[in-house]
């Protein structure tokens, strides 16, 4: 009888471990995924996003300029 429970605890933790090493393999999957397709990723949201009825317009503008304040470096003068 001893045997039976040892075996049932046994089995509890390998099914625990093998549920967390499927869930590690489908987040690393997912990241992979994400990485290796961003660009059409992005440019897909961004058709959404226009393609939303509700978007407003001036919050493309504010990011536009946000981008290129990051891109352009600071003047040596401030």
């Amino acid at each position: 009888m001893a045997k039976d429970g040892l075996r049932e605890r046994e089995t509890s933790k390998n099914s625990f471990k093998a549920a967390g090493i499927v869930c590690a393999a489908l987040a690393f999957g997912w990241m992979a995924v994400e990485l290796a397709f961003k660009p059409f990723l992005d440019s897909g949201r961004k058709a959404l996003d226009r393609a939303n009825p509700d978007h407003d317009l001036d919050d493309d503008e504010d990011e536009d300029r946000q981008d290129r304040r990051a891109a352009t470096p600071p003047s040596e003068g401030s």
